[in-house]
């Protein structure tokens, strides 16, 4: 929305418009280029690199077991279903 409210400014609409029509420019291609980068060229190099590491068996999912994944201080942590909630209240099995 911001881009589209600087368009007029960078049409060079109105009087001083030769003056503030670069800086509208130079705004609305770093809008531009931000979107690109955070919606598109980001998310393809993370998965990308996610991709790597399960193929060399270096991420943590890709373990068999997934309980192999977790770090052993996890494990050990593991909440009995008697323990009481986040809100001090017993789990109910049949909902944990």
């Amino acid at each position: 929305t911001t881009a589209l409210g600087l368009a007029p400014m960078a049409l060079g609409l109105g009087d001083g418009a030769e003056i503030r029509t670069p800086m509208a420019i130079a705004v609305i291609s770093g809008l531009v280029a931000s979107t690109v980068l955070t919606l598109l060229v980001i998310p393809v190099i993370y998965d990308l690199v996610d991709r790597l590491q399960t193929k060399l068996g270096t991420a943590p999912h890709a373990a068999e077991n997934p309980r192999e994944a977790q770090a052993p201080e996890d494990l050990e942590r593991e909440t009995p279903h008697d323990a009481p909630g986040p809100h001090g209240y017993p789990l109910d099995p049949e909902t944990a």
